[in-house]
């Protein structure tokens, strides 16, 4: 990819596009320079690039054992989307497990149940997930996680984040083939080694699925602690009759999504880019 790189100096913040005056956050991007990994900042709305020097923040991956705060964690989450082909330790699954077991839950109902899926069981689920895909399309979870009619400013959010995705990529608007490659990727969960699938019991409500939100959150934070990446996929709850079929769950269980779980590989374009977040002045209200 073409463009041109705008030297900037990074005081405390940068909030605000000098190019164009956009200020709802940048994407961000890796690239490696002299052996070094670099961020720089991609405005959304004029695509600019910047570069904030030596001191931005580093998404380098975490040692395991080497420790982390939690804020740290949660800045270094990020969908991951190209893994290295090097196996998940099961120790660290355990370990991951161990840890996000301690994730709150009303009347402490710990309503999460979770299978660990990988070598040839995962191979022959997700060639099979791709299969249905190519004969039928995008398969129904057990539940709606999306509205039907996109609204703002939910709408622009959601296409600010696949032209992004895709951007990183290189993949045009008009390549509908590249595009379609590319969510078909979905069902191999983007080739981690590891896939995880999260169940819960019908007879629960609402209530426990913010329960199982806190969970998976914490799945994902304990993996950046191992010095792991993820991508937890709604995709992954596409097909919940085959998934459930396989693993021997019974179909009144709920399929709540699935987790790609790997070793991230840092050389992966599509791994070099981040979403926004707005400012916290935009969705708090303190009132006294």
């Amino acid at each position: 990819m073409n463009y041109t790189v705008n030297k900037v100096e990074l005081l405390s913040e940068f909030k605000k596009c000098p190019i164009c005056g956009y200020q709802d956050g940048f994407h961000t991007m890796l690239r490696r320079e002299n052996g070094r990994r670099k961020n720089f900042f991609i405005c959304p709305s004029c695509h600019e690039v910047f570069d904030p020097g030596e001191d931005s923040l580093s998404h380098q991956a975490p040692v395991a054992g080497q420790g982390i705060s939690v804020g740290e964690a949660l800045m270094r989450r990020k969908s991951t989307r190209a893994f290295l082909k090097k196996e998940v330790e099961r120790e660290k699954i355990i370990n991951i497990l161990n840890a996000a077991r301690h994730a709150p839950s009303g009347t402490n109902a710990q309503p999460w149940h979770v299978a660990v899926v990988s070598g040839k069981l995962k191979k022959s689920m997700t060639q099979e997930m791709q299969q249905q895909f190519e004969q039928k399309g995008a398969g129904e979870m057990d539940y709606n996680y999306y509205p039907n009619d996109w609204k703002e400013p939910y709408r622009k959010r959601r296409v600010e984040c696949g032209a992004a995705l895709y951007s990183a990529l290189n993949i045009e608007r008009r390549d509908r083939a590249g595009r379609l490659r590319q969510w078909q990727a979905n069902y191999r969960a983007f080739d981690a080694p590891v896939i995880l699938f999260f169940f819960i019991d019908p007879i629960m409500e609402k209530g426990s699925f913010l329960d199982y939100g806190m969970f998976i959150q914490s799945v994902m934070l304990a993996a950046v602690e191992q010095g792991l990446a993820t991508c937890a996929q709604a995709a992954l709850g596409q097909y919940p009759e085959l998934v459930k079929k396989t693993l021997g769950y019974p179909q009144e269980t709920i399929l709540i999504c699935g987790m790609a779980l790997g070793y991230e590989d840092p050389g992966a374009p599509v791994n070099n880019y981040r979403t926004t977040r707005i400012e916290v002045e935009k969705f708090t209200t303190f009132l006294e």
